[in-house]
């Protein structure tokens, strides 16, 4: 046989011990929100306008608060609206629905997970509000959920709330609340999951929908809600207490595509709504 020109080796014995194969790391749920919410950013954010593009505004109608805000909310955003007990949400997100409706030919549509139609309607006619009136004329409905049909909003992609926004065009959308929806769900994964898909379909619905949710009365608990960095929009509402008194405020934390104001601003709840005092000062310490 014919031989090899270069001597055979012999592998050398490796006598160093082999290291461990290291087991994949387990994620957490707080890390697989992260993901999932960044890439969510990153499909559904707004692509940055160019300088001469005129970007589409949706009035509140709410006086005072669009001087905040360059005139209003941007066309299809999702707004997340953050106070405590008594700090005027409901007030502030039924106006906007009523403004929208009767001042801007925009129907609008109201989820509730907690409070009934009725109660909704009878606070609501506190302000002169009619929401009876435009539901019979086909210009607003009201959708209320048990909590044994909220999967329902997921796995049929909206299912009856998409029908009536087909239905009656509609432009704009309350949450209420997403605190109570989050709630829902069994554990702290699904809540996640559960929140991230229904930014999802918002967005995908085009509408420009106002969510509102329950914080705490810190800063910190205020800014510790992942939702947050989800929505393209964020506003605190307060109800601040100095000595044997008490003042309502409202602050825009951010809003994407915008020049807001920043700072706190007073508003007042008339028997026509709420009022905002953009050049006014507040009293009391935000904590």
């Amino acid at each position: 046989m014919p031989k090899s020109d270069s001597p055979s080796k012999t592998p050398a014995a490796n006598n160093e011990p082999k290291t461990p194969l290291s087991s994949p790391k387990v994620r957490t749920g707080a890390e697989k929100f992260a993901e999932i919410s960044k890439k969510l950013r990153e499909d559904l954010s707004f692509v940055a306008s160019k300088s001469n593009a005129k970007i589409e505004r949706v009035s509140t109608g709410i006086k005072g608060f669009d001087q905040i805000i360059q005139g209003g909310f941007v066309r299809k955003s999702t707004i997340m609206l953050s106070g405590g007990a008594g700090t005027g949400k409901t007030i502030f997100a039924l106006q906007y629905l009523y403004n929208g409706i009767t001042k801007f030919n925009e129907n609008g549509i109201y989820i509730s997970f907690n409070e009934s139609k009725e109660a909704i309607y009878r606070h609501a006619q506190l302000f002169g509000w009619d929401f009876q009136e435009l539901e019979n004329e086909n210009k607003f409905v009201f959708i209320k959920y048990e909590p044994h049909e909220v999967d329902t909003i997921i796995t049929e992609g909206g299912g009856s709330i998409k029908d009536n926004i087909d239905a009656l065009n509609v432009k704009r959308i309350v949450i209420d609340s997403l605190t109570t929806y989050t709630l829902l769900f069994e554990n702290q994964y699904k809540e996640s999951e559960a929140i991230l898909d229904l930014f999802g379909i918002l967005k995908r619905w085009g509408l420009t929908s106002l969510i509102i949710a329950e914080v705490g009365e810190t800063e910190w608990q205020r800014t510790q809600d992942r939702s947050i960095f989800l929505s393209d929009g964020v506003i605190f509402t307060y109800y601040l207490r100095k000595e044997l008194s008490r003042n309502r405020a409202i602050e825009v934390i951010k809003m994407r595509d915008t020049s807001h104001m920043e700072k706190i601003c007073p508003f007042m709840i008339t028997n026509k709504g709420i009022v905002v005092f953009p050049e006014a000062q507040v009293f009391g310490l935000i904590k």
